[in-house]
């Protein structure tokens, strides 16, 4: 996947059972002609992010499938994002400026977390949350990323106690400190 996909809940973004997925033709990912939904097994997990988060992300990445119909067909990618992600091409990532202290860039939303912020820039790898809602409570409203040196391959959206959202292969972080960060 070289471009962003943007899956929405009960749009394209689809919690199934694993009697569902059985049903589905299963093929190499590189097989896969298209992309467009994203089918997620429901009975793992509730996917609320907001105590687990690093386990729950793990959890979707380990029970989420890239689908799609194809010739009236319904045909879903053998591996989970895990097993994609590793054939992913990070080097095309855009780079998406952050500076805290400062309104966030879309896809960003609401208040961020500097400190995760700086985490997802630096370290090889962050799973946690980047974003809350400005009444702190993270299941009101939250983003989570998935980070691997510095390229964000899954950001997911909490609206209501709710996984509304993921983005694949979104972006690259950047990050700049303000003035009073320094």
């Amino acid at each position: 996947m070289r471009t962003t996909m943007r899956y929405r809940r009960n749009t394209n973004l689809l919690p199934v059972t694993p009697a569902e997925l059985r049903l589905a033709e299963r093929v190499p990912f590189h097989n896969l002609k298209t992309a467009d939904l994203l089918l997620y097994d429901e009975t793992v997990s509730n996917f609320f992010f907001e105590f687990e988060p690093q386990e729950d992300i793990e959890r979707f990445l380990q029970h989420a499938h890239f689908a799609g119909v194809a010739g009236g067909r319904f045909i879903a990618c053998r591996e989970d994002l895990f097993g994609v992600a590793a054939r992913a091409e990070s080097r095309t990532a855009q780079p998406l400026h952050v500076n805290v202290g400062t309104e966030l860039p879309l896809p960003l939303r609401f208040v961020p977390i500097p400190n995760a912020l700086v985490a997802a820039c630096r370290d090889d790898e962050f799973r946690g949350m980047v974003t809350i809602c400005r009444c702190g409570i993270a299941g009101c409203m939250s983003q989570y990323a998935w980070v691997r040196e510095s390229v964000c391959l899954a950001l997911f959206t909490i609206k209501g106690a709710c996984l509304t959202e993921v983005l694949w292969c979104p972006f690259r972080f950047e990050y700049h400190a303000t003035s009073e960060q320094t």
